[in-house]
């Protein structure tokens, strides 16, 4: 990275006065103002750039600015305590054009701050934890005295991004609540006093005698509409314009999320009566379908759902009180409701299906393919509505939609064979020119110690496939994989050398139950290192190479216990399909491991990843591979 140091005022058209400029240089130490990322040094054109009145100067500096403080957000730098007041300054300072993204850096500061004083260290290797300079907390108090004044800032994306910002200073929780509350009674704007009341969330956690009266005025406000239904211009201009004049904001949706977070874990079915209430408003913003998107109160809608989390009762009410409502913006919210939920849950499938399914016939297109592709989603409950579903194929729109349903229609993938491998004769040149290769690669010192010599497991291949003989690379791929068990990551090349050892050992017997034993115990490592992946191919190297099932299903149950719901593979559904293909084959296994399994049957949550299209076909295929273990299981008891 290149020195900024060379750009003066002029070259800027830094809008700082000249004595502002002089402390830039003065005040900081520039040598501790570095890209953590990048090699190099920043100099006070930095801070000279924020001051720009070009907005992507500007935008420039801030990002540099943020990335030299905290990186990615999680901790605080040496460069924080040196450039905090001059951000601070900058907040303040109506002719900086990026005062809000300042704001989102300081925010994150104190964020990362309060982490690095109660988070621990990290269980995995390594043990990283987040830091911050111990004069850090003293220096954001300063700060905090700084940013006050702009709760009342003519801008209301700055009123909101300090409010954001003081609400993560912990230790002064009372006060602040006492200033956003006062705030709040004078704020003219909607966005801005919603986040004053999700700061008095955030600081109610840490209010000392603030807490149960600030927990009372949030309740309050739950439950106060305020200035009522803003009145049709067109129809009334003169209502509109007496509506505006009057004070008082619906903050309903806002004032759950505070008490959500100043109570954790307190369920209460009082939010999702009001959720709904809110919600349904005779003409909440983004409903109208005549002008505007209704996309605005759709996302409204999802994201006041998603705060009532676990809430199953009340959001399942929620989505069925939208879906009996008269506007296609509530049947839109409600249909995307429904689908979170059936992705989620298996009983809200038979709760909600049927509701959804009515919007096969909606005249609205965009509800009509929505509807379309939440019962392809659903699979086989759908099959009641099958013949309805199939009669709109024929129609335009929702032929396309159909297009847009992944998995509608699933292809089954035309089996991959792999080329018989031919051990044959070789000439004698041949053979004593892999040889030298795979001797030369073995004697190759490895870059660093958990990397395997330089072509080694290719040319370990090589020389077995020619020549049929295993004693050419059985002692060396010994050697290599010796310590593979002993900790994860362990084995030079990671797995590689350890698979090809499998592979030829099923060939040559004598070493088969050793290279078995190393195999089992590489797995067990793998899955205590929380290596899943290569715990996953291990364990079917050994099952390919023994089909013991006795011995490779225990360890596959630990896998399933370790693997996610979602997202790269192997997920949960793919060991417990796996652990199915076991049971088959060898019945006596699963006697052991059906009860360890047997959980995932009767949870009602589903143990994949939700919020995906393709949540309900994965639930499916686990419940289908966990009765095959359970019926194997019955079957060998018999």
């Amino acid at each position: 990275m290149e020195s900024t140091e060379g750009a003066g005022p002029a070259d800027t058209g830094c809008a700082a006065s000249r004595e502002l400029r002089a402390r830039f240089a003065q005040e900081v130490d520039w040598s501790k103002v570095v890209d953590p990322y990048v090699p190099g040094q920043y100099g006070p054109d930095l801070l000279e750039q924020l001051w720009s009145p070009d907005r992507g100067t500007a935008d420039n500096a801030c990002a540099n600015l943020h990335a030299a403080c905290c990186g990615d957000g999680s901790w605080v730098g040496p460069a924080a305590l040196e450039l905090l007041p001059f951000l601070v300054e900058a907040a303040r300072d109506p002719v900086v054009k990026v005062r809000p993204e300042i704001l989102e850096t300081l925010a994150d500061l104190a964020r990362a701050g309060n982490n690095a004083r109660t988070a621990q260290p990290d269980p995995q290797l390594g043990g990283w934890r987040p830091t911050a300079p111990a004069a850090w907390p003293e220096a954001w108090e300063r700060a905090v005295d700084g940013l006050l004044p702009g709760l009342a800032d003519h801008a209301e994306a700055v009123r909101a991004g300090v409010a954001a910002a003081l609400a993560r200073t912990t230790g002064r929780a009372d006060d602040l609540i006492d200033r956003f509350r006062a705030r709040f009674e004078e704020e003219p704007d909607l966005a801005v006093a919603e986040q004053l009341v999700l700061g008095i969330g955030d600081l109610t956690v840490h209010a000392g005698e603030r807490r149960e009266e600030t927990v009372t005025w949030l309740r309050q406000r739950m439950g106060d509409a305020g200035k009522g239904e803003e009145p049709d211009i067109d129809d009334d201009i003169e209502a509109w314009l007496a509506w505006t004049e009057r004070h008082g904001h619906d903050v309903r949706l806002a004032a759950i999320a505070a008490l959500r977070r100043a109570l954790p874990g307190r369920r209460d079915p009082e939010y999702a009566r009001t959720t709904a209430d809110a919600l349904l408003s005779p003409s909440p913003p983004g409903v109208s379908i005549l002008r505007d998107s209704r996309s605005p109160y759709v996302g409204r809608v999802t994201a006041a759902d998603a705060l009532l989390d676990e809430d199953l009762p009340g959001r399942l009410a929620l989505a069925r009180t939208l879906l009996r409502q008269d506007t296609p913006a509530h049947h839109e919210g409600g249909l995307r409701v429904a689908a979170t939920l059936m992705s989620r849950w298996r009983s809200a499938v038979p709760e909600l299906l049927p509701e959804v399914a009515e919007f096969i016939d909606d005249p609205d297109p965009g509800n009509r393919a929505f509807a379309l592709r939440v019962l392809a989603m659903c699979g086989a409950a759908a099959g009641p509505w099958a013949d309805r579903v199939a009669a709109h194929l024929a129609e335009e729109d929702a032929l396309r939609a159909a297009r847009r349903i992944p998995y509608a229609a699933p292809v089954e993938a035309a089996p991959v064979t792999a080329a018989p491998v031919t051990v044959g004769p070789a000439d004698a040149a041949r053979r004593d020119r892999l040889r030298e290769a795979f001797q030369e690669a073995l004697s190759e010192k490895p870059s660093v110690p958990s990397s395997p010599p330089k072509d080694a497991v290719k040319r370990a291949r090589a020389l077995w496939r020619a020549t049929g003989d295993a004693d050419e690379v059985v002692p060396a791929l010994l050697e290599l994989t010796a310590n593979s068990a002993r900790k994860a990551y362990a084995t030079p090349g990671g797995v590689e050398p350890l698979l090809l050892l499998a592979e030829v050992a099923a060939t040559h017997p004598p070493v088969l139950d050793q290279v078995a034993e190393r195999l089992h115990a590489t797995a067990r490592a793998r899955i205590e290192g929380d290596c899943r992946f290569q715990a996953m191919e291990i364990l079917q190297a050994l099952w390919h190479l023994t089909r013991d099932g006795r011995r490779v299903a225990p360890p596959l149950v630990e896998l399933v216990r370790i693997c996610p719901p979602g997202g790269y593979p192997p997920t949960i559904v793919e060991p417990l399909e796996f652990l199915a293909e076991i049971a088959t084959a060898d019945p006596a296994c699963a006697a052991e491991a059906a009860p360890r399994v047997r959980y995932l049957l009767d949870t009602d949550e589903r143990p994949v990843r939700h919020d995906l299209w393709r949540a309900v076909r994965n639930d499916e295929a686990l419940l289908a591979a966990v009765r095959v273990v359970m019926e194997a299981a019955e079957g060998a008891e018999t």
